[in-house]
Formats: structure tokens, C-alpha cells, sequence
């Protein structure tokens, strides 16, 4: 009787050790998975970077050869040093802020138009053309206003916006610093 007692506290122990051992082996396995997981899934993030970047230089590389078409359309981005362009783009501004309210008693939105030398530009003989608006509006008309000047078909962009609501007449007031890339004149 005290043998059987002995064989099933023995068989006992060994089916616990077995359980145990198992486990053990399947968290190993488990944590081993789990770590390729991590392991292929951080690879393709560094896949899709890289071929993100790649991308980023066959476009480069494409705008760097004369005469391709994105050199061709980067060139036309730039402004002429045709003035009547920045006239029609002003006369556009203006049009659009009447529009929509964005000015009061018919003032023009333009504060100042002025050109500056850009080192990192002249190489292509062009400058700065730095134009400074002032809007009062509501906030989604600004907010527009805003987003139009993002998305100029030209090469451009927002150097500064100051926003602050006024008190008295209840409006945001936006002053804008729009800089746009300008081909200087001939001389």
C-alpha cells in the first residue's frame, strides 16, 4: 500500500514537472515568435522608409536633369520677371478677400510687396518676392484663405502668420507673410 502511495505521489510529481516543463517550452517558443514578429515587422518599416527615400531621390534626380519634365514644370513654378504676373496674382488676392469678407470697407488686403535676396536661390537668378497680407475675418474664411495660400501653383510658402481675435469688432485679424520665388530681372 505504501509502495502504491509512493508510485502515485511519484507519478504526480512527474505529470507537474511535465506540465511545467511544457510550459516552460511553449513561453520560450512563444517569446521567440513574438520577437521575429517584432523583428520582420521593424524590417518592413525600414523597408518602406527606405523606399520612401529612394523615391524621394529618383524624383531629385529627375528635377536635376535639364530638360525633364519636372525641371520643366519647377521652372514654371517660379514667376516670371513678368510684373503684370504679380499684379494679376495681387488683383487675385484682392478679389477672393472681397469675396469673402475677409477685408473691411473695401481696404486692399495687401499690406506690402517687396523682393530679397535669397542665397540659396540666386544660383537660379531669382529672389524673394515677399508679400505681406492682413485679413479680418471669422475663423473658417481665414483658415481658407489660408489654405489657398498653401496650395499656390507656384513655388511658395507661409514664412509667418500672426492671428489674434479683436475685441471691438469681434473678428480674427490674420497678418500673413507670404514668400513666393521670383525670377530677378534681366540686366
Amino acid at each position: 500500500m505504501n509502495n502504491l502511495k509512493n508510485k502515485k505521489n511519484l507519478s504526480l510529481i512527474f505529470l507537474v514537472l511535465t506540465i511545467f516543463i511544457l510550459t516552460i517550452v511553449i513561453y520560450i517558443i512563444n517569446d521567440k515568435i513574438s520577437n521575429y514578429k517584432n523583428e520582420v515587422l521593424a524590417d518592413y518599416y525600414k523597408l518602406a522608409e527606405l523606399e520612401k527615400e529612394k523615391n524621394i531621390f529618383d524624383t531629385y534626380k529627375k528635377i536635376l536633369i535639364k530638360g525633364s519634365n519636372e525641371s520643366i514644370r519647377i521652372k514654371k513654378y517660379i514667376l516670371s520677371n513678368n510684373r503684370k504676373e504679380v499684379l494679376l496674382l495681387i488683383n487675385e488676392f484682392e478679389e477672393y478677400t472681397k469675396k469673402f469678407g475677409l477685408t473691411e470697407n473695401n481696404i486692399s488686403p495687401i499690406v506690402s510687396v517687396a523682393t530679397r535676396e535669397n542665397a540659396l536661390i540666386s544660383k537660379y537668378n531669382a529672389e524673394d518676392l515677399v508679400i505681406n497680407i492682413g485679413v479680418t475675418g471669422n475663423e473658417k474664411t481665414i483658415e481658407e484663405f489660408i489654405n489657398i495660400l498653401n496650395n499656390l501653383p507656384m513655388i511658395s510658402y507661409i514664412e509667418k502668420i500672426n492671428i489674434r481675435f479683436d475685441n471691438i469688432s469681434k473678428k480674427n485679424i490674420a497678418n500673413i507673410t507670404l514668400i513666393i520665388y521670383q525670377k530677378n530681372e534681366i540686366k
